[in-house]
């Protein structure tokens, strides 16, 4: 998957050309979460910032199954018109159906806060490198064995375990020369909305940030041999990554699973896509 199977890029992209609504259909392979993951992302209180410009009134998401007797009703079926669509050539097609939506919102306001703090550089200060990892996670759902909050021990609270341990470890070596920065982004998983108002409200200048480092969902299987990196041969950091598993005897792998587009689902691509090195290992 490239960034442009993403749903947000699905979204931004119908608003750009004018759709008065979006309706997504959920696959669970493709996607590599199933449509509980669907559910409890988009059912309650949806998040956005306030300079959010492309957006669509109505944004939806409906299952492969509804899809199919969605499309048959308009005698289409769904899988050929999948797989004509994959031709450069395809052309948008009227289902011939219509359909009438209310909703009302309520809209709220509110303060969510990314959180950094900086170890000054003893040589080059104005120079930075970025440690990320996103501190939230779903909130309050359905309870599942009388438990409502969805803590998110995985996803990721191992990433910040992660960022604070490797904060704590910086205390007790030698100073870096240029300036490290441990960033904890928010709304990460209302679509990496911490990490996008970073990126269009910079306050490191992203010409002197040498490199952004994220950590998201680690595995906690033990120590391991491999260091998996996800979007490998995508940035220069990637060298640098495979020196460092050389130097404690273990070997660089690419991500398995391109497939399912992991290079952009975190946060480390909002600050590649405006020219900071990434790595998310």
């Amino acid at each position: 998957m490239t960034y442009y199977g993403r749903w947000t890029y699905k979204y931004e992209e119908a608003a750009r050309q004018g759709a008065a609504g979006v309706i997504i259909i959920h696959e669970t392979v493709p996607a590599a979460y199933g449509w509980n993951v669907v559910q409890s992302t988009w059912t309650g209180p949806q998040l956005n910032l306030e300079s959010a410009s492309l957006t669509t009134d109505v944004q939806g998401w409906i299952t492969k199954d509804a899809a199919t007797k969605l499309f048959e009703a308009s005698g289409f079926e769904f899988k050929k018109l999948k797989e004509s669509a994959r031709d450069k050539d395809f052309k948008p097609l009227t289902l011939g159906l219509s359909a009438s939506v209310k909703i009302t919102n309520q809209v709220k306001r509110g303060v969510t806060r990314n959180v950094a703090a900086i170890f000054p550089g003893t040589e080059r200060k104005d120079e930075y490198i970025i440690f990320t990892a996103h501190w939230d996670h779903f909130g309050v759902g359905k309870p599942v064995n009388n438990d409502s909050i969805y803590n998110g021990a995985m996803d990721n609270a191992t990433g910040t375990a992660c960022l604070f341990g490797i904060a704590e470890a910086f205390k007790e070596v030698e100073p870096p020369k240029r300036s490290i920065v441990f960033m904890a982004v928010t709304a990460e998983e209302q679509g990496l909305l911490g990490s996008l108002y970073y990126s269009e409200n910079p306050i490191f200048p992203p010409e002197k940030t040498v490199c952004i480092i994220n950590m998201d969902g680690i595995k906690n299987y033990g120590p391991m041999k491999d260091l998996t990196i996800i979007g490998y041969g995508r940035s220069e950091m990637d060298e640098y990554a495979k020196d460092a598993a050389e130097k404690q005897k273990r070997y660089v792998m690419p991500n398995p699973e391109t497939e399912k587009g992991y290079y952009f689902r975190s946060d480390h691509y909002n600050f590649a896509k405006i020219g900071i090195p990434a790595l998310y290992a």
